[in-house]
């Protein structure tokens, strides 16, 4: 296999459940979560119409799945959220347009599978998960990325090198308002974090 990979160059774009594909075997052994998900949900959550799950596969062999992500309709709303946070949103929003909420997708799931974990794609694919969601803006709106980051400092920071920043000051001040449980070690399993698409999109403007 080649030394330098990325998912534009080498890969094609499709559905998970595009049956024109057969699959070979492919494995996230270090998330069994997400790998159970890829296997045995995505399927049934896109019958349901609950999440849209996309593959990128191997140009030269499409059976091979490199990496995968799932994503929802959500919103970002601004009730749970403390008055600082709530006001620093608000601000990038012209006061006319403030609201409770703001339209966002949700992703769901990430993964890039074990074969192709060494080539670091997790950078890679937040951008064009991102590109993504701007062309999907031509038919909904989208003025938000939201992700449930797995509460662990590598993954936070692997986030906030990419543009997300935590929704909540403190796993406390997250858990308050949110009522969700702790582990036994007393933190949180995942960090509501977001991404302005609208920075996004000055940002690759101003590139161009």
């Amino acid at each position: 296999m080649m030394d330098s990979f990325s998912l534009k160059q080498n890969c094609i774009f499709t559905r998970m459940t595009d049956t024109r594909f057969f699959c070979a075997e492919y494995r996230c052994a270090k998330e069994p979560q997400i790998d159970i998900f890829f296997h045995e949900d995505y399927a049934d959550y896109e019958q349901q119409l609950l999440g849209n799950s996309y593959a990128y596969r191997l140009k030269d062999d499409p059976s091979r799945l490199v990496a995968a992500f799932t994503i929802a309709n959500s919103a970002l709303v601004l009730d749970f959220l403390q008055s600082s946070r709530k006001n620093k949103i608000n601000k990038a929003i012209p006061r006319i347009k403030q609201r409770r909420q703001y339209p966002a997708l949700l992703i769901a799931q990430l993964a890039v599978f074990d074969d192709f974990a060494k080539y670091k794609l997790g950078d890679e694919m937040l951008t064009l998960i991102k590109h993504f969601a701007l062309l999907i803006n031509e038919t909904t709106a989208c003025r938000y990325l939201i992700v449930e980051a797995v509460n662990h400092s590598k993954v936070i920071a692997f986030y906030e090198r990419n543009g997300f920043n935590l929704l909540y000051t403190s796993e406390q001040e997250e858990q308050d308002k949110m009522k969700r449980k702790l582990t036994d070690e007393g933190k949180l399993t995942t960090r509501l974090m977001m991404c302005d698409m609208l920075v996004f999109k000055k940002q690759i403007n101003q590139d161009d």
